[in-house]
């Protein structure tokens, strides 16, 4: 621990050995108070790759590091952007002889009472990025695709049964921020209180589709209406203007081409996997990065100023970098083809469970079977209760919902349940059903509607492939057709849906991940301070230095698979398909299809005509898909 001073009290700090920033120093008090509980603990028990390490044994490190790694990337960032405003873009602003003297004068204002507005909301920033993933659930973001998928809401369930998906965990962390607020947490930070309301202000406007587009509104300034014509007169402007441009420039560092959240990942994932492809170099990063104002006139006495999130035109080499880097890290790591299978698979079990798991839930009212199965998998239970409680809690839904999601509103009832949510929870699960303990609840599965049966064989096939590391065949297949499909698929295009509806089973699972390296919307764009032009910015791909981003602009990496448990045999593929073979039907055979089917309550016969169907299935549906691109 070390001692600073700060408004004249001594600060203790908190340093914690770190593999990608050396050390990570923090007040004492906001680790005691906020790092220190148990909603941010949990991460720990969270890896932040999930699947990854099928690939890469490595590729274990957590939820937790990554927060505070996240965290201590906020406040250098914050540190640096100040320093920048202060010695580099006020006075150049200065310098700026053909703008009158008193509109430089206004514009230096604003930008000195913004420095020191960034300083005050530090506590709040760093806060905020410390819970920038308490949305997350075990198995992350592979969760987050069982959780949405398809099969949800088209599987043939019981009447009445409420299903809610889990939508984007940016939503789940913001309810938590505001839960956090409502219910008087305190949390210090250098011996002052963090405003906790502000906190989800900013965690708002860097992920709410509602407020972002308040960071593209520009700051009126005008000519005061008195005071003597012949004196230069500064220009006024509204103070409230400078907190919301605050507030939008820490969202824009949390979510942003450049925010402190792939600062971070990209160097952590790259350390962790053994891929060296993804080091840039983040002192720099923090170095170059400051507020750009852009000025327009828009009248004899009024002008409207813009301030956004860039970098210093001698940053250009480490902010190409950081986006190279970037796109390394998904065509070797995060697109890896037996990782996305990986995730395929454990997104369908997850999918399954969650479904049987709100059947059980809403039994478990009179049925003892279903009561007992839910206590010897609290994970299941818990997942329940908790997309309930934080899907519906608003609504509060019909009858057993409506009395569920009241019963879990406070923080300390989702705090428990989160608590249960974790990936060595989930594995326990899978564990269960691996070594055969789990009858009870594959036999309640088969029960499940018309598709009870598939759903079971692919929970039991699924989990021996994870468990025992085969994975599934697939078709995969990237190019530009992919990333049309894809962005079909994501705005539920009706043509690509009816068919994904028509042919999605239990046993055929689509995924997919398309990656923009560089996002060309208004709040992600990334713009260049050019001190011999200081309001004057450009964007970066329109800088002439910036060769590298004039290329990836409109560039995508997309890939899409049709992950299925046996093989793709002769049937022809069209193009771009290609297939990627799996041992998971040869597996089965190999242990024994009784082992794996007979809790579903399939012959051997039955179970080998679903896997083969499931194979003609998914060639169908491939051959399908590419057609309507």
């Amino acid at each position: 621990m070390t001692a600073g001073a700060r408004g004249g009290a001594a600060v203790r700090t908190k340093i914690i050995k770190d593999i990608v920033h050396t050390f990570i120093r923090l007040p004492e008090d906001f680790v005691a108070s906020i790092v220190d509980t148990p909603l941010v603990q949990r991460m720990r028990r969270i890896q932040q790759l999930s699947l990854a390490q099928q690939v890469y044994p490595g590729a274990v490190h957590t939820r937790f590091e990554h927060s505070l790694g996240v965290a201590y990337t906020m406040k250098m960032a914050l540190e640096s952007i100040r320093q920048n405003l202060e010695e580099l873009v006020i006075p150049s602003i200065h310098r700026v002889e053909s703008v009158d003297k008193g509109v430089r004068a206004g514009l230096a204002r604003f930008l000195e009472r913004l420095g020191r507005e960034l300083g005050e909301l530090e506590k709040e920033a760093v806060t905020a990025a410390l819970l920038h993933d308490i949305g997350h659930i075990g198995m992350s973001h592979i969760a987050e695709m069982g959780l949405n998928d398809r099969l949800l809401v088209y599987y043939p369930n019981r009447p009445g049964l409420v299903v809610p998906t889990m939508g984007r965990h940016e939503d789940i962390v913001i309810k938590m921020a505001r839960l956090m607020a409502r219910s008087g947490v305190e949390v210090l930070y250098s011996s002052r209180r963090v405003d906790l309301d502000t906190v989800c202000e900013i965690l708002e406007y860097a992920y709410s589709d509602n407020r972002k587009p308040l960071c593209t509104r520009g700051v009126e300034l005008a000519r005061p209406k008195t005071g003597k014509l012949d004196k230069v007169l500064d220009m006024d402007f509204n103070g409230g203007e400078v907190r919301r441009v605050a507030l939008c420039i820490i969202a824009r560092l949390l979510d942003s081409n450049i925010d402190v959240d792939r600062a971070d990942y990209i160097l952590r994932d790259s350390i962790h996997t053994g891929n060296t492809s993804g080091v840039y170099d983040i002192n720099r990063y923090y170095a170059v990065l400051t507020v750009v104002p852009r000025l327009q006139n828009t009248g004899a006495n009024t002008y409207r100023a813009h301030f956004m999130l860039g970098v210093l035109d001698k940053g250009l080499s480490v902010v190409e970098n950081m986006l190279l880097s970037r796109i390394y890290m998904y065509t070797d790591v995060y697109l890896h083809d037996i990782s996305m299978i990986y995730s395929a698979m454990v997104s369908r079990i997850m999918a399954i469970l969650y479904l049987a798991s709100l059947n059980l839930l809403h039994d478990s009212q009179e049925d003892p079977r279903a009561r007992e199965i839910l206590e010897r998998h609290p994970y299941l239970d818990a997942l329940a209760r908790f997309m309930v409680a934080i899907k519906l809690g608003d609504t509060g839904g019909d009858g057993f919902y409506s009395e569920l999601a009241r019963r879990y509103r406070s923080l300390g009832d989702l705090e428990l349940l989160l608590a249960q949510l974790t990936d060595d929870a989930f594995y326990m699960t899978l564990a269960s059903i691996y070594s055969g303990r789990s009858q009870d609840l594959l036999e309640y599965i088969s029960g499940m509607g018309p598709w009870g049966g598939e759903a079971c064989l692919a929970t039991a096939l699924y989990t021996h492939g994870v468990m025992a590391r085969r994975h599934a065949s697939a078709l995969i297949a990237t190019g530009e057709r992919t990333a049309r499909l894809i962005q079909s698929i994501e705005g539920y295009e009706a043509q690509v849906d009816n068919v994904l509806r028509r042919s999605l089973r239990p046993l055929i699972v689509v995924n997919w991940a398309r990656h923009r390296p560089y996002k060309d919307t208004v709040t992600h764009r990334i713009h260049v301070f050019r001190r011999r032009h200081p309001l004057s910015p450009v964007e970066l791909h329109a800088d002439e230095r910036a060769m590298v981003t004039k290329k990836i602009k409109d560039e995508a990496y997309s890939k899409i698979l049709i992950a299925f448990p046996g093989q793709a045999g002769d049937a022809r593929l069209p193009s771009p398909w290609e297939v990627r073979g799996g041992k998971l039907a040869s597996y089965m055979e190999q242990v024994g299809v009784e082992r794996i089917a007979g809790p579903c309550g399939l012959t051997a016969e039955e179970a080998g005509r679903l896997v083969k169907r499931s194979s003609r299935s998914a060639v169908e549906l491939a051959d399908t898909l590419m057609s309507l691109v």
